[in-house]
């Protein structure tokens, strides 16, 4: 999915990404799959921009919401997602 993605959008043009949780998406013991790490950074690591991954996001149990339109600063030092804005008036 992140190939066909890169195929159609120039993701080089994004201010960042944030990734969410994947859960149960590595390899079983003696796999011979990379893991998701090594996916995410083979498919995203040469974009030139922020990435960050492990955010309570997404199809998750504890999850949060992302108020859509926003602006938001990315931590890739900390990994961390800081909003700038209020998400509601």
């Amino acid at each position: 999915m992140l190939t066909q993605l890169r195929q159609t959008v120039d993701l080089r043009q994004l201010a960042g990404i944030a990734l969410g949780v994947f859960e149960d998406c590595n390899p079983k013991d003696g796999g011979a799959s990379q893991s998701l790490i090594e996916v995410l950074k083979d498919r995203l690591g040469d974009l030139g921009v922020p990435v960050i991954y492990g955010l309570s996001f997404g199809h998750i149990r504890d999850q949060f919401t992302l108020p859509v339109g926003i602006k938001a600063e990315l931590d890739t030092e900390k990994a961390t997602m800081t909003f700038l804005e209020t998400g509601v008036i």
